[in-house]
């Protein structure tokens, strides 16, 4: 799959796991980094709550998909080329996962994940293959807001249980300890907060104050969404992609 732009991606909510480098620039290989370029991945894009696909939903979708495939009389030596050839919604569809997103410099040097929805459970196993399962790795999270889509993933970002990484967290809201706190503990999970292996860090940003990390520059701006929400502009060498998540189509902020 390629998709191109030059200014910002669509929107897609609905989309699981997706790349983009800027240049928009989205394939089949998401492990390339291109010159100049930041390295954007969606783990997750559903609102309000994670999304499964139904048994009988799948059903469906193979035979629709089958049926094609009769209708153009394939060997079975051709049947990778034409799934690829398909439309990602007629081939493997689309992922149910709640926000999670993942920003890379050009270099890849530096490397920051905003909100801690479902989909950083993925985003999770492709840190432990470095550093962080290693128990030497730094991360960097921050967040929009602490709405339960937004944060549900959080007690299973495996990097955070082992001990000697170092996991920094971010927040225009001052209330972002006390949100750990409540999350990780009885009734709602097993392991307290002070026996998690990481250690965590707590940062609190000022609105619309550039916060420098590495080789990004990162500006929280407010969204019109309830508690409120923050989006980042975040620049990197020439190329500023503006994190724009939960917003009201009615202007309630100023």
């Amino acid at each position: 799959m390629e998709a191109h732009a030059e200014k910002s991606p669509s929107r897609c909510r609905n989309l699981d796991v997706i790349s983009f480098r800027y240049p928009l620039h989205a394939t089949n290989n998401s492990s390339l980094y291109l010159d100049h370029v930041m390295k954007i991945k969606l783990w997750g894009t559903r609102g309000s709550l994670p999304s499964p696909h139904m048994p009988s939903g799948v059903e469906k979708h193979l035979i629709q998909v089958l049926k094609m495939a009769l209708e153009e009389k394939l060997k079975p030596s051709e049947a990778e080329e034409f799934i690829r050839s398909l439309p990602r919604h007629k081939s493997g569809g689309f992922g149910g996962n709640t926000p999670c997103v993942s920003v890379y410099s050009a270099t890849g040097k530096t490397h920051l994940i905003i909100d801690g929805g479902s989909g950083i459970r993925l985003h999770s196993y492709e840190l432990l293959q470095g550093p962080c399962g290693r128990g030497k790795g730094e991360v960097h999270l921050f967040f929009t807001h602490f709405h339960w889509d937004h944060i549900i993933g959080l007690p299973f970002f495996v990097p955070i249980f082992i001990p000697g990484n170092i996991v920094h967290v971010y927040s225009v809201q001052p209330e972002l300890p006390e949100v750990f706190e409540s999350l990780f503990k009885k009734p709602f999970f097993p392991v307290p907060l002070d026996k998690l292996g990481a250690k965590i860090v707590y940062h609190q940003l000022e609105p619309r104050v550039p916060y420098q990390h590495g080789e990004m520059t990162i500006t929280p701006y407010r969204l019109d969404h309830p508690d409120p929400c923050w989006g980042f502009r975040i620049e990197s060498g020439e190329k500023v992609y503006s994190h724009c998540v939960d917003t009201e189509c009615t202007r309630v902020s100023r």
